[in-house]
C-alpha cells in the first residue's frame, strides 16, 4: 500500500536539485490555512434531549419496521407507517403483518364470511385514521363489514395490541429510553432524509434494562414482540438539535428499526361525510 511519505521526499528531493541548478532561489508557494477540524460531537447531550427532542415535534411521518424470529406463533415481522399532522390534529396509520393477514382469512372462512377474491395476503395490510380527539375510522377496502363506503366508524371500535404493535403515545418513552447507553459513541455522520445527523452506537445492560420505567418497559416489550432481553446492541442517528431521525435496536432474536421523515412537511386528507359509514 503506497503512503503519503515517500512522495513527500521525492517532491522536496526534487525542489532542492532545481534550487542548486538555477541561478536564483525558487520562491517558495505561499502555504494555505489550515483548515479547522469539527468538534467531536457531544454525545452525552445528544443522548439526554432525545426525549423532550420528540414531544416538541407534532408534524412528522414515523416508518416501523421489526421482526422476531422464534416466537410461538413462527417469525413474526411487521411494518408501520404513521403519518402525524398537527393542523387539524390527526394520524393515519397503515400496519402490514402477514400473520394476521393469515389468521384473518381463516376466522372469515370458518365463517363464510370471507369476499370473494379476498386474500389473506390483502388482510395483512391495515389502515386508519385517528382524529377528533382519538375517534377512530377504520379503512374497509375489501367490504368486510358490508358498507359501501371505503371507511367505516363505529363508536365501539377501540385500538387492540398485538405482538410487534406500536402506539404512538409512547413514542418519546421508547426514546427516552436510549439516553442512558452504556459505551455510547460518535462512529460517523449520514444524511437521513436530507438531514444531516450524528451516528452514535451503544448497548444497553441487563441492569438498564431492568430500570427502566414500566411505561418504557411495557413499549419495549410490545415493539420486540416478547419481553426485553438481557442485553440490547442499539444506533441512533441524531441531528444537530437532538432529534433522533433514526433509531435501530435489537437484542434476543428481535430487531427494531424506526425512521422519521417529511417532519413539518406531513399531511393526509381525511375522509368526507359521504366516504364514511357509522355502523
Amino acid at each position: 500500500m503506497k503512503t503519503r511519505m515517500p512522495a513527500l521526499l521525492a517532491a522536496g528531493a526534487l525542489t532542492l536539485s532545481l534550487t542548486a541548478c538555477g541561478d536564483e532561489p525558487a520562491e517558495e508557494a505561499a502555504s494555505e490555512p489550515a483548515q479547522e477540524s469539527p468538534a467531536p460531537a457531544d454525545v452525552p447531550a445528544l443522548l439526554g434531549g432525545l426525549g423532550d427532542a420528540v414531544e416538541t415535534v407534532t408534524n412528522y411521518t414515523l416508518s416501523v419496521e421489526s421482526e422476531a424470529l422464534g416466537m410461538e406463533q413462527g417469525d413474526l415481522s411487521m411494518s408501520q407507517t404513521y403519518e402525524v399532522m398537527d393542523d387539524p390534529e390527526a394520524f393515519r396509520c397503515v400496519s402490514v403483518m402477514p400473520y394476521a393477514g393469515e389468521l384473518m382469512a381463516t376466522m372469515f372462512s370458518a365463517a363464510g364470511a370471507l369476499p370473494e377474491g379476498v386474500t389473506a395476503e390483502d388482510l395483512s395490510t391495515s389502515e386508519y385514521i385517528s382524529h377528533n380527539g382519538g375517534e377512530l375510522l377504520l379503512s374497509d377496502p375489501h367490504g368486510l363489514y358490508g358498507t359501501e363506503t371505503p371507511w367505516v366508524y363505529s363508536a365501539r371500535t377501540t385500538r387492540t395490541e398485538a405482538a410487534l404493535d406500536f402506539d404512538l403515545v409512547g413514542l418519546a418513552d421508547l426514546v427516552s429510553a436510549f439516553s442512558g447507553m452504556e459505551q455510547a459513541e460518535a462512529v460517523g455522520e449520514e444524511q437521513v432524509d436530507g438531514v444531516g445527523t450524528t451516528m452514535i452506537e451503544g448497548a444497553m445492560s441487563s441492569e438498564q434494562i431492568a430500570a427502566l420505567r414500566e411505561d418504557q418497559a411495557a413499549v419495549l416489550d410490545g415493539l420486540l414482540g416478547r419481553p426485553a432481553p438481557e442485553g440490547m446492541d442499539a444506533v441512533l442517528w441524531i441531528d444537530e438539535a437532538g432529534f433522533p431521525m433514526r433509531v435501530e435496536f435489537s437484542g434476543a432474536g428481535s430487531e427494531v428499526s424506526m425512521e422519521f421523515s417529511a417532519v413539518g412537511e406531513t399531511s393526509f386528507e381525511i375522509p368526507g361525510e359521504d366516504e364514511i359509514t357509522e355502523i
